[in-house]
């Protein structure tokens, strides 16, 4: 399965489902997130939006990368959801859309902070951590305490999910 033509089709399909939005007065913000393809063929797309996605935005775009593609020539199967809270974040528009947001974020030395996401650019998010607890806290520097605000550049970030709070 050839992943550059599905992400080909994807971006048409994404670029013709902005037009419908933007045709219906809605915003036309949908963006690819991840999309893998499984050795057994099994394509799955992750889109996301500024303004949320419904089952309207998944259906014409799995429909635009299946006519695209020839089951004749190799068996597939796909599948076009919303990345989900359960899912991590992988681009600057999903950390800009969740600003204000809970996040726990692995970095690249394998720490783990916990925080409010208080701005995101193409660059990187600047998290308001939380105070360290227990063992952590005696071990914390000054500066942390003084200044809970830490930037991390994208490139910094192994993994980054929203936490839910209920």
């Amino acid at each position: 399965m050839d992943k550059e033509t599905i992400h080909t089709l994807l971006e048409e399909a994404l670029a013709l489902r902005n037009e419908a939005r933007a045709a219906a007065g809605a915003a036309a913000d949908l963006f690819e997130v991840d999309t893998v393809v499984s050795p057994r063929n099994v394509i799955r797309v992750f889109i996301d939006a500024e303004t949320g996605v419904s089952i309207e935005d998944c259906v014409p775009v799995s429909r635009h990368i299946e006519g695209g593609l020839d089951r004749d020539k190799e068996d597939f199967e796909i599948e076009v959801s919303s990345a989900g809270l359960d899912r991590p974040l992988k681009k600057a528009r999903q950390y800009r859309k969740n600003i204000g947001r809970r996040l726990k974020l692995v970095d690249r030395e394998n720490n783990t902070w916990k925080g409010t996401i208080v701005s995101a650019d193409d660059e990187g998010l600047t998290l308001h951590c939380d105070a360290p607890k227990g063992r952590r806290k005696k071990a914390a520097a000054p500066e942390a305490e003084e200044n809970p605000d830490r930037y991390f550049a994208y490139a910094q970030v192994k993994e980054a999910r929203i936490e839910i709070v209920f």
